[in-house]
């Protein structure tokens, strides 16, 4: 049975490459490499690099789901905040997955491709938690340039039933995802986690999504943005508005963005 599995993985492989939505000529096993690396650097390049390819990128990742034991401590991580991390500058990139852990890992990359919440976040890191931690240590942190944090979660009973949730998922929709159609579904849904992954890409993102072009966002997305603006989720509603003060800038970063994406769509990437 595994062998079988291992086929049809190779075909489906094989099939992405050669879609339409994703033709490259990227080494996605080096990609791999880096991902699983110690090397922070490496590892978030890697991400980036994933998330343009995303189509052909997901079955990579989901192979690495099957080590769910493995454990690569992450090194030279500046001032990234996770729940693995060791210090913390009172500042940075904050990351809610213990990436430590190689599933995981993949898990994080995987969510944020696809806009969907299977349940790899940890849900144990807050803006608001951070800086009370900041402020009550603040006097350790001027003599150290650093804190020294535990900000550890429950750990892992829950890993395999999620990782079942990412493999039956793709199971069902491999043939007809894309990441266009992506967006709309997590900004319909009732998760506010998914909701908000999508409107935080369409504010900041700035890797291209295949047609994904501003006429599209007007016609097709603005309106869904104008109704979660009414949302009685706060974290929503302010998002939303954002999202539409920054759409009426001319200068504004949301359309420098939108013009990247445009391009990107023009020349069939």
């Amino acid at each position: 049975m595994r062998r079988i599995i291992q086929i049809i993985g190779i075909a489906t492989l094989l099939a992405l490459s050669n879609n339409s939505f994703g033709q490259s000529n990227i080494d996605f096993s080096k990609v791999i490499e880096n991902l699983t690396s110690p090397e922070w650097t490496k590892v978030y390049k890697a991400k980036d690099t994933l998330e343009m390819q995303a189509l052909i990128a997901i079955p990579y990742l989901v192979e690495l789901l099957n080590e769910p034991d493995k454990y690569v401590k992450l090194i030279n991580t500046a001032d990234l905040i996770y729940p693995g991390a060791e210090e913390f500058y009172g500042h940075g990139w904050v990351i809610d997955y213990d990436i430590d852990f190689i599933a995981i890992r993949a898990g994080w990359v995987i969510e944020e491709l696809t806009f969907q919440d299977f349940g790899f976040k940890e849900n144990i890191i807050s803006d608001k938690q951070l800086i009370e931690f900041h402020k009550s240590n603040y006097k350790e942190y001027q003599q150290n340039g650093f804190h020294e944090i535990e900000l550890k979660g429950s750990k892992k009973n829950e890993l395999q039933e999620t990782i079942e949730k990412v493999k039956n998922w793709w199971n069902a929709n491999s043939l007809d995802w894309d990441r266009k159609n992506a967006i709309i579904e997590a900004l319909n849904c009732a998760n506010v986690e998914r909701q908000s992954q999508a409107i935080q890409y369409l504010r900041h993102g700035d890797k291209c999504i295949k047609d994904l072009t501003l006429e599209y966002y007007k016609n097709q997305i603005q309106p869904i943005i104008e109704n979660l603006s009414k949302s009685s989720n706060v974290r929503i509603s302010e998002d939303a508005k954002q999202l539409l003060e920054d759409a009426k800038e001319p200068k504004g970063e949301i359309l420098w963005s939108w013009w990247i994406r445009d391009q990107c769509s023009e020349n069939g990437m």
